[in-house]
């Protein structure tokens, strides 16, 4: 329900912003229209803080958004990429670079019809765990260019021959924490689909967040969540059990998908 400051303060008593409220939930609601195209697109003012921010200093990574999900069993690289290509057509925010015109920022929405995700072999490492997150520490400090390059990169980590890591390494100028998780649901929806050629249902479980203090002590925000899929096949284990500790000065965030697919 959408209630304004006003009808806060005209209506002091609890009884009567009730009543505003069960008034306001029989107005018709606002449908969501497609954003007109026929001039230039602007950005959000979060999204102008952060491309601000990035010309101030470009190539800092404070503001990248990492997540990782760890697969155990036979994947599907097609069907991912497919999935993620179908993530990118259904939200334009992850195909969009910032360009500057005078100095204004100003969004420009491309089309896409691949996604390659490249695969990296860390078997042979001394040590697979810990090079493992020292590869998802480089990937979340590498910087984006919002002039040219989507605000969304992805990267396969191999840590055995039936386990592996998807790593996605978002800008803040098109993603946040809580969005993470809508990003994971819908890629988890389209590879689902892709595997059983037709559309997936899916469900949020149970979720739980912890974080820390600052410094050098990990952060963790943890998220698992269950999807229902006819075919049956893969299943996802978390991410090391032990908290990730990214050596960025940002809090990070670490989405943990379970999948069955």
């Amino acid at each position: 329900v959408d209630v304004d400051l006003a009808t806060i303060f005209n209506a002091p008593v609890l009884v009567d912003q009730a009543a505003r409220v069960a008034e306001t939930r029989k107005m018709p609601k606002r449908a969501i229209v497609r954003a007109d195209r026929s001039g230039r697109l602007q950005l959000s003012s979060g999204q102008e803080r952060v491309w601000f921010l990035d010309q101030l200093d470009p190539g800092d990574a404070s503001y990248n958004v990492p997540v990782a999900i760890r697969i155990e069993g036979l994947l599907d690289r097609g069907a991912l990429e497919e999935a993620l290509l179908q993530v990118l057509r259904r939200h334009e925010v992850l195909r969009t670079t910032v360009a500057s015109d005078e100095g204004v920022a100003r969004p420009v929405v491309h089309e896409v019809t691949e996604v390659s995700v490249p695969e990296e072999d860390l078997m042979a490492a001394t040590g697979v765990e810990s090079a493992l997150v020292k590869r998802l520490a480089e990937e979340a400090a590498m910087p984006f260019d919002l002039a040219s390059d989507f605000p969304i990169r992805a990267r396969l980590l191999r840590v055995d021959k039936d386990s592996v890591v998807v790593c996605l390494t978002l800008s803040h100028v098109a993603a946040d924490g809580w969005s993470m998780g809508i990003l994971v649901r819908d890629l988890l929806a389209f590879y689902h689909g892709a595997v059983a050629g037709a559309p997936q249902t899916f469900r949020r479980s149970r979720a739980s967040t912890s974080t820390t203090r600052s410094g050098s002590e990990n952060r963790n925000c943890r998220a698992i969540w269950g999807m229902t899929s006819p075919t049956g096949g893969i299943v996802s284990t978390l991410l090391p059990s032990r908290n990730f500790c990214i050596p960025i000065s940002r809090v990070r965030r670490f989405l943990h998908a379970e999948v069955a697919g």
